[in-house]
């Protein structure tokens, strides 16, 4: 039996070499051991090669800064403990500071699979984690990650403040002996935009949770809320991870958000043109959103259902000025449909319905069915009835002239625009 003690040896360059030659292929490259200090205690009966059930080593640091070629900040103020014995990392603590934040990390009986090495990492037995506290993302961080990091990045754009952990652990329903890796990921108040609904997100909470590597196929599910817009919204989904690109069905839905850019812009073409036609302006919208694709896939199937209230608007087809306008706009992978509108002129009120229609060779015109009840007959009526790119309707115009139509007036329209 004996005991060797290695105090206070120093760390740094050759330090950092010798423990990469120790280190799974995959993980040597993505980080470096700059500085700090270990001490080693050695205790066994043997130090043959093998040295399996004859020798146990114990490492403490201190002081010990790690940095990663991935991140904008290194692992500072390390301490860790580690016992290694039988060829396995027996158990592991260890607490440091990254950038604002804190980082933990424990392993408990971590080894190679018999029959195989530790640079198959797909066949390390034992259980660990990582947790991670108030750390900053920073934009483009995630894209610089190691995988699934980077696809998230291009989907959601995170930045701000967030907790992260990460464990490898024995999961349960599987065969026996079988692993997964779980992600975790709550923000604090960060924010982000989704690809396929990009109304900027804020002062966002939640979770994403991310499955890896397990008895079942690979995941993410997410279940997160914030503002937009300075409105409340909730984004929840599941993206399927895949080789291509991933499946995903995810569910936007936000309330009360102010009617304006930030809430057309999301609209894809070519139905935000649509919607630009309407000019709408102030006002509340209610916002449904659905976006799906089948994993490996490249084309969206989208589903955008939008109420409005309050707000004023005017169609380039009818360009009434209304105010109190209310209806409701939807839009489906097939096609769209605006229904239920009504809207002021005056004390008079307007109705109107509109949806689109296939035409040959795959071009789509559209409807607009109107009623106008108790219509003040004013200016704006009158430039109304000619609106631009529809001078069949001048003859009205004129016979209303001809007949000196004052007073109020009533009226039911029939508008269709055709492609070309």
């Amino acid at each position: 039996t004996c005991r060797v003690e290695i105090p206070e040896v120093s760390l740094g360059h050759e330090a950092n070499e010798f423990l990469m030659s120790y280190l799974p292929d995959p993980v040597q490259g993505q980080m470096r051991v700059v500085s700090g200090v270990v001490s080693i205690t050695l205790e066994g009966s043997s130090l043959e090669n093998d040295g399996k059930g004859q020798w146990q080593a114990t490492l403490s640091a201190r002081d010990v800064e790690v940095s990663f070629p991935w991140l904008p900040w290194p692992l500072k103020g390390l301490s860790a403990r580690a016992t290694v014995a039988d060829g396995r990392l027996k158990s592991l603590k260890a607490k440091g500071r990254a950038g604002s934040g804190t980082v933990e990390a424990m392993a408990r009986d971590v080894g190679a699979a018999p029959g195989t090495v530790w640079t198959d990492l797909g066949k390390i037995e034992g259980t660990w984690s990582v947790d991670a506290r108030d750390i900053t993302v920073t934009p483009g961080l995630l894209g610089r990650c190691p995988w699934p990091c980077p696809p998230i990045e291009a989907l959601f754009k995170p930045s701000g403040l967030v907790q992260i952990s990460y464990r490898h652990e024995y999961a349960t329903g599987g065969a026996p002996g079988a692993t997964r890796d779980v992600i975790e990921v709550r923000p604090r108040g960060a924010s982000g935009a989704f690809q396929y609904f990009p109304c900027p997100l804020s002062e966002a909470h939640g979770l994403v949770r991310a499955e890896l590597r397990g008895p079942t196929p690979p995941r993410i599910d997410i279940d997160m809320r914030g503002k937009g817009a300075g409105a409340p919204v909730e984004v929840k989904g599941v993206l399927m991870i895949c080789p291509g690109p991933w499946g995903l069905d995810v569910n936007v839905t936000a309330q009360g958000v102010p009617i304006g850019r930030e809430i057309l812009g999301p609209i894809p073409a070519p139905y935000d043109s649509i919607a630009s036609q309407f000019h709408p302006e102030g006002g509340q919208a209610q916002v449904s959103a659905r976006v799906t694709r089948r994993a490996g896939e490249s084309v969206c199937s989208s589903w955008y259902t939008v109420g409005v209230a309050g707000a004023f608007a005017k169609h380039d087809a009818f360009p009434l000025p209304l105010k109190n306008v209310k209806g409701t706009i939807e839009i489906r992978p097939d096609g769209w449909e605006c229904r239920d509108f009504t809207g002021e002129h005056g004390d008079g009120i307007v109705r109107a319905a509109c949806r689109d229609f296939p035409e040959p060779g795959g071009a789509t015109g559209f409807r607009l069915v109107l009623r106008g009840e108790n219509l003040p007959v004013t200016d704006d009526l009158r430039a109304a009835l000619v609106a631009p790119g529809v001078g069949d309707r001048a003859v009205l115009s004129d016979a209303m002239k001809g007949l000196g139509v004052s007073g109020r007036l009533g009226f039911d329209a029939d508008v269709i625009r055709r492609t070309g």
